[in-house]
């Protein structure tokens, strides 16, 4: 489930969402701006709005990531903006999950600018009023019904559900980083920074998972996706045929015009023009928590092979 608070500073969401994870604190988590904020850029205030977009993404994938695991998630933020707390209620959605509002905007405005006074952190007042004003002052804290926007944060992440087509060939998708090859060698040396592409060769093959698309390979088709550019296609064609040595069905890589988009949404694109109409998609192989959500939601089977980054 994910739990969305609401409410100014100084109304108790961070109180609150303490209590529930005091009761159960293995299947509860909390993720806040505030954390994000203070752990990069040490301060709880916002920040500009480069930074907090990456906010909003590290926040969103660690959220799909902890949904994925079963936990109870509470959304400890101010949310405020109706748009915002929609979008959280589409990324539930798209996760699979239920969700509800916690919303503590009946708080009285002297009431959170009293306890804000007493916080070791304080928000500025100016601030508090103005945000009261604009999203809490004569009547307009709350719809009647909160209506998700479909996707949320991830709207660009969800595709329509795969249904194969019949007599289409049987294939086994298959991710190239973090799966196949590990950049890092077995006593945890770096071989290659994660982005030097012009060093893939170094790559060490991780053994288990190779010998998992070997025997594959001997039933269905194998494909790669990778968020490699491809500008590193012959090197990673030649690293695959010498230390993975299938026979490739495709290698489908990141496209010059996304050199930015988030692997889940590069692959998404790839499937849906190289992939979805043309096989049946057996399984599919990857390390990534936000990709293998994305993938999920297509309803395939995913094998994560690897905690994976977020």
């Amino acid at each position: 489930m994910l739990i969305v608070m609401r409410g100014l500073p100084g109304s108790g969401k961070s109180t609150w969402a303490a209590d529930r994870v005091a009761d159960d604190p293995r299947a509860t988590a909390v993720v806040s701006r505030d954390h994000y904020r203070m752990m990069l850029h040490a301060t709880s205030s916002p920040v500009d709005g480069i930074m907090e977009d990456e906010i909003t993404e590290l926040e969103a994938d660690a959220v799909v990531r902890l949904l994925a695991r079963g936990h109870t998630v509470i959304v400890d933020d101010t949310n405020l903006p109706h748009r915002r707390v929609r979008e959280w209620l589409g990324l539930a959605e798209g996760c699979g999950v239920a969700w509800r509002v916690e919303d503590l905007t009946d708080v009285p405005l002297e009431t959170c600018l009293e306890r804000n006074r007493h916080r070791d952190r304080q928000v500025p007042e100016d601030l508090i009023h103005d945000w009261h004003a604009r999203y809490i002052a004569d009547g307009r804290a709350r719809p009647k019904v909160w209506e998700p926007i479909p996707g949320g944060f991830i709207a660009a992440e969800v595709g329509a559900p795969y249904t194969p087509v019949p007599g289409t060939p049987a294939a086994v998708l298959v991710d190239i980083d973090g799966t196949v090859a590990d950049r890092f060698s077995a006593d945890g040396a770096e071989l290659r920074g994660p982005y030097d592409w012009s060093r893939v060769s170094l790559d060490r093959p991780r053994a288990a998972i190779v010998d998992h698309v070997r025997m594959a390979a001997e039933h269905m088709k194998v494909i790669f996706l990778s968020g490699r550019p491809e500008t590193c296609r012959a090197d990673t064609l030649a690293w695959l045929d010498e230390h993975v040595g299938v026979p490739i069905e495709g290698l489908y890589m990141r496209p010059a015009e996304r050199p930015q988009d988030r692997d889940s949404v590069v692959k998404l694109a790839l499937f849906d023009e190289h992939i979805r109409t043309r096989y049946t998609v057996h399984s599919v192989l990857d390390d990534r928590a936000h990709v293998v959500a994305m993938w999920r939601r297509l309803g395939l089977t995913v094998l994560q092979v690897a905690p994976g980054m977020i």
